[in-house]
């Protein structure tokens, strides 16, 4: 069954009696139902979370998804959809920041699009990165200010670490084995979520 959550958590309760903002909160939900409804768009985001599931497990990390959300973000007064969402646990957040672990976080960060791009052949724009490749620098400086407040200096290039993460796991895809445990996870998160 499909079922859209909406997180309203940092909602102020005056914005329930804006007719506008009702109005906005009407159409993101309009705007989710349909994206929900196509199939090509269900498959990228299966693909995609499946991508970051894998990599997250790798390092240890056990994941929760979340299903199609529309949640409200006090800071930029918008809704925001996101088709699913994977979320690691323990966070790598919490990992040593060593060249080692920065490599399997940006793995685990690049691998949703690396997987859209190869597994679908899709375009730069279906991809997704921008939201992951921002999350990993947001990790990134955790570790970083992290390991200030422990009297650390820690000196790395977050960009080459990205992508150094990303052709790592465009050449674990040429695998076939790779590919059809890819395939098996995305078929997985889809009937959970979207069936």
């Amino acid at each position: 069954m499909k079922i859209i959550c909406v997180d309203y958590a940092q909602v102020p309760s005056e914005k329930w009696s804006d007719n506008e903002f009702l109005i906005k909160l009407a159409l993101r939900i309009q705007s989710a139902q349909e994206f929900i409804s196509v199939q090509s768009a269900v498959e990228i985001a299966t693909i995609h979370e499946a991508g970051h599931a894998i990599y997250w497990e790798k390092i240890g990390s056990s994941v929760k998804h979340a299903g199609p959300t529309i949640e409200y973000i006090a800071e930029i007064d918008q809704w925001r959809f996101y088709p699913m969402m994977t979320v690691p646990s323990p966070s790598p957040k919490l990992l040593p920041a060593n060249y080692r672990n920065l490599l399997a976080i940006a793995k685990g960060a690049a691998a949703g699009g690396e997987f859209v791009r190869h597994l679908l052949n899709s375009n730069e724009e279906d991809a997704g990165d921008t939201d992951d490749h921002y999350r990993f620098h947001r990790i990134c400086s955790k570790l970083r200010d992290d390991a200030e407040k422990r009297n650390r200096l820690i000196c790395f290039n977050e960009d080459k670490i990205w992508k150094a993460g990303r052709a790592a796991v465009s050449e674990d895809l040429q695998n076939n084995e790779s590919q059809a445990i890819a395939r098996e996870r995305a078929k997985q998160i889809n009937r959970e979520f979207f069936e």
